[in-house]
């Protein structure tokens, strides 16, 4: 069925904000009237737009926050200190050479 408008005023509104919301002439107008048809407190099949959206935005607000695993700030992680000076961690620090090959030489007997 279609429905002309003779209001060249309400043409050009609802065009100008099915353009502007990127969505049909007939979405502009569904939502429109959906939204009139709630307000007037007449039923209606679906709830308007803007009553799902609430109800959305309800839903993911409920949502708990999650709390990250590591709690240390990027520069922490990274080794970074107060100067941006990178401080070294050596894993290795209390190995002598020998140990660290030996274990490089376990690692990859190991890996295979």
């Amino acid at each position: 069925m279609a429905i002309v408008l003779e209001d060249s005023k309400i043409e050009s509104l609802v065009r100008q904000i099915a353009i502007v919301e990127g969505v049909s002439v007939d979405n502009v107008l569904r939502e429109s009237l959906m939204s009139w048809v709630s307000l007037r407190g007449l039923p209606a099949k679906r709830a308007p737009l803007r009553e799902r959206l609430a109800a959305l935005a309800k839903e993911v607000d409920a949502i708990p926050q999650r709390t990250p695993a590591d709690t240390r700030s990027d520069d922490e992680i990274l080794g970074y200190n107060d100067y941006t000076k990178w401080r070294q961690k050596h894993l290795f620090k209390d190995m002598t050479v020998e140990d660290i090959s030996k274990a490089a030489m376990e690692y990859r007997r190991n890996k295979v």
